[in-house]
């Protein structure tokens, strides 16, 4: 109804990112007032390289503990090296993202809900994929 609020959210597909409205926004949940008929498009782009490594899930050896964990994880690589991590939520959103050339890192997963999520983590040759749960 005209003059009320809306909330537009979005569910993404596998590996693939939300990146932005089609007017420049991106907010997400993202709260309008309706003024008159408007429409939102809601812009992706698929992750072709990190859906493409998913093949070779298991590759690279690491270890993350606690799992399940209620905030910090700590993610310990076998061998020294330059390496990108990112998290997946169960619809394939990517809610953290980060490079790192340490053998050991902390990711802070205490802002997100309780779930279950998948944790990419990537050299230049070799990927791997572990399961977490956030309680």
């Amino acid at each position: 109804m005209e003059g009320e609020d809306a909330t537009l959210t979005v569910t993404t597909a596998p590996f693939c990112i939300f990146e932005g409205w089609s007017d420049g926004e991106w907010q997400l949940p993202r709260v309008v007032t309706v003024t008159q008929d408007t429409l939102f498009a809601a812009m992706f782009k698929y992750d072709s390289a990190w859906a493409a490594g998913i093949g070779q899930a298991g590759d690279l050896d690491f270890g993350v503990s606690p799992n399940p964990t209620t905030g910090r994880l700590t993610i310990r690589m076998v061998q020294p090296g330059e390496y990108e991590m990112r998290i997946y939520d169960m619809n394939g959103k990517a809610v953290v993202s980060r490079k790192y050339g340490e053998a050991v890192t902390e990711v802070d997963m205490s802002a997100l809900p309780a779930g279950q999520y998948l944790l990419a983590v990537r050299s230049k040759e070799k990927q791997g994929i572990r399961t977490i749960v956030k309680k």
